[in-house]
Order: structure tokens, then C-alpha cells, then sequence
């Protein structure tokens, strides 16, 4: 959506969606660290340098930084309401992880995402963006 809004040339390619799953994952492992504990940080330092590098590569001519960044804060929104939160319980050895989170957050979240990107389309179409 950000490459429509903020650029004229076409756009095409997979790589929207990868950096939406680069984000989601990234809100996964912070939302769950003390789960994944000293590994969470070097997981989000990775993410962080991996999406950092794909952007700055981004820079090049013919290559849709706005989707690209479209695509991660999408993944990062989407996966910031759905992305399950889990928590330990019970005691050793019936431990076991439970989600936090409500069943049925994916549909709030793909409702957030949609009118969100939605309103944005929507605005550019009737002329409201910049």
C-alpha cells in the first residue's frame, strides 16, 4: 500500500511479503523473550541487521523501498495483535506453554490491517494524501 501511495512506478515481486514476515517474527520473539530468553536478543539483533541490510540494498535503482516498508509494518501490526503470547504453567515435568491471548485474534488483526490500508488506499484514490 505505501508503494502505491508514495510512488508511480510499478511494483511486483514476493519480497513485501518477506519483510512482513521478517516483522512478524520479530514481534513474535520480543512478545515472547522471556520464553526464548538470552536467545530472543540475539534473534531480534539478527532480524533488526538483516532488515536494515534489505533496505539499505532497497536504496538501488528499480527496487520498492515503500513496499518493502509497507510490508514490514503490516507484518509487524498484523503479528503485534495476533501473534500468540505465551506464558509457562505448571510445574516441572508437566510444564507446558499457553497462549495468553484471546482465540480468534488473526480476525481482529486482519481487520486492523485491512482498514488501515484500506483508509489509506481509500484516501489516495479520493485525493486526501499528499
Amino acid at each position: 500500500m505505501l508503494s502505491f501511495l508514495l510512488t508511480d512506478a510499478p511494483s511486483l515481486g514476493a519480497s513485501t511479503a518477506i519483510f512482513g514476515l521478517l516483522a512478524a517474527q520479530g514481534v513474535f520473539v520480543y512478545r515472547n523473550r522471556l520464553i526464548f530468553g538470552r536467545r530472543a536478543q540475539l534473534v531480534l539483533r539478527s532480524i533488526i541487521n538483516i532488515a536494515l541490510i534489505n533496505f539499505l540494498i532497497g536504496l538501488a535503482p528499480g527496487i520498492d523501498n515503500w513496499g518493502h516498508l509497507g510490508g514490514f509494518l503490516g507484518g509487524a501490526l498484523f503479528a503485534w495483535i495476533a501473534a500468540p503470547e505465551y506464558r509457562v504453567e505448571g510445574e516441572a515435568p508437566d510444564m507446558r506453554l499457553v497462549d495468553k491471548n484471546l482465540p480468534g485474534r488473526a480476525w481482529y488483526a486482519t481487520l486492523a490491517v485491512m482498514l488501515i490500508f484500506g483508509a489509506a488506499a481509500a484516501g489516495a484514490i479520493l485525493g486526501f494524501s499528499g
